[in-house]
């Protein structure tokens, strides 16, 4: 479980890593720095069957000038659905809302599993039409399942010197 967990962070990393690169293209991209919390679901999409030549420190390669290298990614199945998210803290209710946390910035994003206390039931999925880069922006549809799912929020991952 754990597993899957760790590969689905890290799914998202790519993800956003990718949307952020999709987003400034132009002079080669430059990702831009994360300042919002995501609330994510699991999904199962369409398979692109691209390659990609991917920069990131998510992987852990440096040259010896410390620069990241470059690795051959095949990009896979849609795994997470991710949108924008706020976050309050929690109060008693009939209290005043509360200001929304503020995320911070991060280049990393850390993602905790939601669990919904107040769902008693099975939430339905909801579908939508799906615009990707990487398909072109040609539509497909996804269904998103209503409730579970992750909360993901910036940070920063620094390598740990012993």
């Amino acid at each position: 479980m754990k597993c899957k967990v760790a590969l689905g962070a890290l799914a998202v990393i790519g993800i956003v890593s990718l949307s952020s690169t999709e987003a400034d293209a132009g002079a080669g991209g430059v990702p831009s720095v994360l300042t919002s919390f995501f609330v994510c679901n699991p999904v199962s999409g369409p398979d692109p069957g691209f390659k990609f030549d991917v920069e990131s420190p998510a992987f852990g390669r440096f040259d010896a000038a410390g620069n990241p290298i470059l690795q051959r990614l095949e990009i896979g199945k849609a795994a997470f659905a991710c949108a924008f998210a706020r976050l309050f803290p929690a109060v008693p209710k009939g209290a005043p809302a509360p200001e929304p946390i503020e995320p911070g910035e991060g280049g990393q994003i850390t993602c905790y599993p939601l669990v919904n206390q107040s769902d008693q039931g099975n939430a339905p999925s909801v579908k939508y039409d799906v615009f990707d880069p990487l398909f072109n922006n040609i539509p497909f549809t996804l269904s998103v399942p209503t409730r579970s799912g992750f909360l993901c929020a910036p940070g920063g991952y620094f390598p740990k010197l012993f």
